[in-house]
């Protein structure tokens, strides 16, 4: 597939909001007065958020493709990078050896939902590719509209629905991926119809 720049550069623009979004609060701390410092560093953290839900949209503006290759390299990438940060850190003595420190290398408790949640995603992919691909458009807007609608209800305004967690789940990152395919669609059309205009 083609790479389109302004694509590229939306992705340049994520990574830059993604390492924000981890270090505002981290190196500047969190604001303890509303002030304009206080003010200037919850903007920093509220303009980054957004990040993780634009990849999620690029992934579904492009379909994920699926391949054994790809998921290997994924989960080498995830592994490698927790265990040597744990290792570093046993070394230098920022932390000792413990049970729970290992399962959180391996993605076995709370932390690093985003690794999970993406990985389900990846591994499901090919049912909602299929789906897209085989579905009208008006169909496709329901079933987004739909989950919206169940998300605003069971989360936003009851915080009943675990499986949502406030947009961090795969269920949230499905949702993201409808839209970004659905935006894809909306876009061909937009181009045959420019075209037959002219």
């Amino acid at each position: 597939m083609q790479r389109q720049s302004n694509i590229e550069i939306l992705r340049i623009i994520a990574t830059m909001m993604v390492i924000m979004v981890h270090t505002a609060f981290l190196s500047l701390g969190v604001p303890q007065k509303f002030d304009s410092s206080g003010l200037a560093i919850s903007a920093i953290q509220i303009f980054s958020v957004p990040a993780v839900d634009i990849f999620i949209l690029i992934s579904g503006y492009f379909h994920i493709k699926p391949k054994v290759k790809g998921l290997g390299n994924y989960l080498f990438q995830v592994l490698f990078y927790s265990i040597f940060i744990y290792v570093l850190w046993l070394v230098l003595g920022r932390c000792r050896l413990n049970v729970q420190d290992i399962k959180e290398c391996f993605f076995l408790t709370e932390a690093n939902w985003f690794i999970k949640s993406y990985l389900l995603l990846f591994i499901v992919s090919p049912i909602i590719n299929t789906f897209v691909d085989n579905c009208s458009r008006r169909t496709h807007c329901i079933i987004i509209l739909s989950m919206l609608a169940y998300q605003t209800v069971f989360d936003f305004a009851t915080m009943a629905d675990l499986s949502i967690r406030s947009g961090y789940s795969t269920m949230s990152f499905v949702l993201l991926y409808l839209i970004g395919s659905y935006i894809k669609n909306i876009q061909i059309l937009l181009v045959y119809v420019s075209v037959g205009i002219r």
